[in-house]
C-alpha cells in the first residue's frame, strides 16, 4: 500500500491502489469505482465498430462514437495529470449490403483523435502496428482490384493499426515526474535496454485465441507498458 503525497502546488500522486489489482467487470462501471487520480497508464484496445459479427452492438457510429468518449471521460477523470492514455484503433470497413452498393470505410482512429483533443489531453505519439501482409486479406479489402486490376478499384490492403499515445495535461514537464517519483529504485529500474523500438512502426504478428475473436496481443501491451510507465 502507498500513501498520497500532496502539496498545494507541487503535487506527485501515489494512490493506495493494490498492486496487480484485477478487476472483471464492464469498463463503464469499473471505471466509476475507481478514485480520481489514481492510474499511472491506460492502454485499451476497445471494440472495432462492428467490424466482426461478435462486435455488432452499436446501432450507428455516432452511438459508438458516444460510448467511446465516456469511457475516456471517466478514464480522464482516474488516470493521473501528466501520465499517459494509449488506445489501439484502426479504420472498419462496413461491407456492402448488395451489388448495388458500395462498402464504407470509417476512419476510427481520426475521430477518436478528435474526442482526446476535445478533452484537453496532449498528443505524444501515433505508433503503426504492421502486421505480416496475410494478415489483412481476410477483410476482403483489395480483392476485387487483384483479379480485375482497373485503376479506379485500387484499394490497399490493411496491415497496420493505430496506437495512439496521449498525455493528460499537467503543469509539469515530464523530467519532473521523473525526478519526484518517490520510488527511485523503481525509476531506475525502468530504465530501457538495448534493443528497442527507435521508430513508430511496430511489426508484430497478431495473437490468434478461438476463445475469442479479437485476442490483443501482450507484446503490444509490454512494449507500451516499459516505455510509457514512468
Amino acid at each position: 500500500m502507498e500513501v498520497i503525497l500532496k502539496k498545494r502546488d507541487n503535487t506527485y500522486y501515489v494512490y493506495p491502489l493494490e498492486h496487480d489489482l484485477l478487476i472483471n467487470d464492464d469498463a463503464a462501471h469499473a471505471l466509476k469505482e475507481l478514485p480520481a487520480n489514481s492510474v499511472d497508464l491506460i492502454f485499451t484496445s476497445p471494440p472495432y465498430y462492428n467490424a466482426k459479427t461478435e462486435y455488432s452492438e452499436f446501432l450507428t457510429y455516432d452511438k459508438y462514437l458516444a460510448f467511446i468518449k465516456e469511457i475516456v471521460e471517466e478514464a480522464t477523470r482516474v488516470l493521473i495529470p501528466g501520465k499517459f492514455f494509449v488506445m489501439d484503433s484502426s479504420p472498419v470497413l462496413i461491407p456492402r449490403i448488395d451489388r448495388n452498393h458500395s462498402s464504407t470505410r470509417l476512419a476510427v482512429p481520426y475521430d477518436i483523435h478528435k474526442i482526446f483533443m476535445d478533452l484537453g489531453y496532449e498528443f505524444i505519439d501515433d505508433i503503426y502496428w504492421v502486421k505480416p501482409e496475410g494478415a489483412g486479406w481476410s477483410a476482403g479489402r483489395g480483392r476485387r482490384f487483384a483479379a480485375d486490376r482497373h485503376p479506379m478499384q485500387y484499394k490497399a490492403v490493411p496491415v497496420t493499426e493505430n496506437i495512439m499515445v496521449y498525455r493528460k495535461k499537467s503543469d509539469h514537464l515530464i523530467d519532473w515526474f521523473i525526478k519526484k517519483n518517490p520510488h527511485q529504485k523503481d525509476v531506475e529500474a525502468s530504465r530501457i535496454e538495448d534493443p528497442y523500438e527507435v521508430t513508430n512502426i511496430w511489426r508484430i504478428n497478431p495473437a490468434k485465441d478461438r476463445r475469442h475473436p479479437g485476442r490483443f496481443s501482450k507484446r503490444i501491451s509490454r512494449k507500451s507498458d516499459k516505455i510509457l510507465f514512468f
